[in-house]
């Protein structure tokens, strides 16, 4: 995380860093041509891990379970843990 979290070009290094990081897979969640959320595929300390955002707009909608569901078909690491940032 950058000092200021109003630094753009520090903001844009660092995600700039993980969109070419060949271990994660990170997707956007869409439904009726918005976004709603985003879930990733990273490593931390050498285990598969899941993360993912829904708008809270959307929560209780089952999203974010069909979300996982699809994820899980185009992402082919094992053993995976699942974290949920709110």
């Amino acid at each position: 995380m950058p000092q200021d979290p109003l630094d753009k070009t520090a903001y844009i290094d660092k995600h700039t860093k993980i969109l070419n990081d060949l271990t994660v897979n990170n997707q956007t969640v869409i439904l009726n041509e918005r976004i709603v959320g985003s879930i990733s595929k990273f490593v931390m300390f050498d285990d598969n891990e899941i993360t993912y955002w829904i708008d809270k707009q959307y929560w209780g909608k089952g999203i974010a379970t069909a979300t996982l569901k699809i994820f899980l078909t185009i992402e082919n690491s094992r053993p995976i843990f699942w974290k949920s940032n709110f």
